[in-house]
């Protein structure tokens, strides 16, 4: 909605101009590919079964111009060893980059999410492999800024005065961004009654995700949980080959985080990363290995956007002297709607195996993704993205393999797109994983829950410099004159009296009822 407003220059910067715009997006990753050798203490590798990448950003500064950052990919590999019993290592590799932007400056809030995409790992020789993946982090920078257009030329309150502006309301937000590191889930996880005993702890994961975040005065309250995956070796059999347990755990938790400056009302993202993660295998009160104590260290990495309508000058023309004005264009984000939910998936894929058929699934690794389409459904917001499998087999002789694929994720929403774009933060995970495989058929059926925030864009132009010229104004009519204008179709009101020198509030199409012609007096 547009409207004439008069700005107070002398005011300086003005809260209803004010609001954080985006000055900065970027997807910054490089490829890195680095040698990694085995522990002494470890046997030998024969194939590697899963990788699991942790990145986590260590360290950021902002200032003079300047952003930099630093990260470290934690890589767990899980692979068979040479007596065909399963092992695990873990890697660890650094990143950093360093970024100019003339806004970057301490007061910038900056959004920076650590990425890992496409990890692969090749196998070397049986104690050396390499690891390739590319490191890097998605970037948003805010910055609070007043859209309230600089002013050059004017001598007198006068000059000021015989302004006329013309002003628009947009949906804007005001942007927080929280980080708390050090934070702690320790748990005590126990076997089931009808699962055997254990002898070693081979492999043990645990992925967090967030199910509820709410902003109150001072506080936001945050509801994630922990989808814990173990893997046990039990001794050998019978047949004198490895008996392998798989304990799965979704262990709900709840964090709270202090600050003066959150306030209740607004709409946020958490974001919770894996800083460090210990598993341990003791003993129950009977003296048998049925426990798992689990220690995790994670990072909250919390946004948080307020909503804000901002005014901006869309026009401005002096009512005496001749003016110039810059225009620039802004785009401005606000908070459309908070994204949660989940979909079932029931897909199925053919593996890679032989037709005969003879291989056992045993365990699965789940690892969800999901980002906003680019183009919605009938102006409903869609989700779309994938889920990789990590299987973990037997073969007809008992030994385990591995094969992994990928099924295709998209759901539709309930939520409206916004008009001109979107963009959204999304973390997603599957829960209730069932697996079937028949010969070279695998059936799937899991539930995705999702939790995130949808963001709307808006694209504006906005005068940024305003310039009063020592020139008198060339008015089109002749001073006392009365002038009879028939408006095109679509034209206002504030462009008609710019073009005549005089004040929108003076004209009305309301005079002499529709069609009739515009009466404008030039004084």
């Amino acid at each position: 909605m547009e409207y004439t407003k008069k700005l107070n220059f002398r005011m300086g910067e003005d809260e209803d101009f004010c609001a954080a715009e985006r000055i900065f997006s970027l997807c910054s990753v490089k490829e890195q590919s680095e040698d990694f050798i085995l522990p002494d203490y470890l046997p030998d590798i024969k194939k590697v079964v899963a990788l699991f990448p942790y990145s986590s950003i260590k360290g950021r500064f902002m200032g003079s111009g300047t952003l930099e950052y630093e990260g470290e990919v934690s890589y767990r590999l899980l692979y068979i060893a040479e007596d065909h019993s399963l092992k695990s290592a873990q890697f660890a590799s650094a990143f950093d980059e360093k970024l100019g932007g003339e806004d970057f400056s301490e007061d910038c809030v900056d959004l920076i999410r650590p990425l890992c995409l496409n990890p692969s790992v090749r196998l070397l020789n049986p104690r050396k492999v390499n690891i390739r993946s590319s490191n890097g982090a998605d970037i948003k920078v805010f910055k609070r800024r007043c859209f309230f257009p600089t002013l050059y030329g004017a001598r007198t309150l006068d000059d000021e005065q015989a302004l006329e502006t013309q002003v628009q309301t947009v949906e804007g937000a005001n942007v927080l961004n929280l980080r708390e590191n050090g934070l702690t889930l320790s748990e005590d996880i126990s076997f089931e009654a009808a699962m055997p005993t254990a002898e070693e702890l081979v492999f043990a994961t645990a992925a967090l995700s967030v199910q509820d975040c709410r902003l109150l005065e001072g506080e936001a309250q945050i509801r994630g949980v922990a989808e814990v995956l173990c893997l046990f070796s039990a001794g050998t059999g019978d047949e004198n080959r490895e008996e392998l347990l798989t304990l799965r755990r979704s262990i709900p938790f709840s964090q709270t985080l202090k600050n003066e400056n959150l306030h209740e009302g607004g709409k946020c993202f958490a974001l919770l990363l894996p800083e460090g993660m210990e598993f341990r295998l003791r003993e129950d009160e009977f003296g048998q290995k049925r426990v798992v104590e689990m220690d995790v260290t994670y990072l909250c990495d919390l946004s948080a956007f307020f909503e804000k309508q901002v005014a901006l000058c869309l026009d401005a023309y002096s009512l005496e002297k001749e003016t110039e004005k810059n225009e620039e264009k802004r785009q401005f984000f606000a908070p459309a709607a908070q994204l949660k939910g989940g979909f079932s998936v029931n897909e199925s894929a053919t593996l890679d195996l032989p037709e005969e058929g003879g291989y056992t699934l045993f365990c699965v690794f789940v690892e969800p993704s999901l980002h906003l389409a680019e183009e919605g459904k009938n102006g409903r917001a869609v989700l779309e993205g994938e889920c990789t499998l990590s299987l973990l087999l037997r073969d007809s002789a008992g030994a385990p393999d591995v094969r992994r694929t990928t099924l295709p994720l998209r759901f539709v929403t309930d939520l409206p797109l916004p008009e001109e774009g979107a963009e959204a933060q999304i973390s997603a995970k599957a829960s209730g994983v069932r697996c079937r495989l028949d010969k070279k058929v695998l059936s799937v059926d899991m539930e995705i829950s999702y939790f995130g925030l949808l963001l709307g864009a808006k694209t504006c132009r906005a005068v940024d410099t305003l310039r009063i010229l020592p020139e008198k104004r060339q008015k089109t009519g002749r001073r006392g004159s009365v002038i009879l204008y028939y408006p095109e179709k679509d034209e206002s009101l504030f462009g008609i009296a710019k073009k005549y020198g005089v004040r929108p509030d003076s004209l009305s199409f309301e005079e002499g009822g529709e069609g009739a012609p515009l009466m404008i007096y030039c004084k």
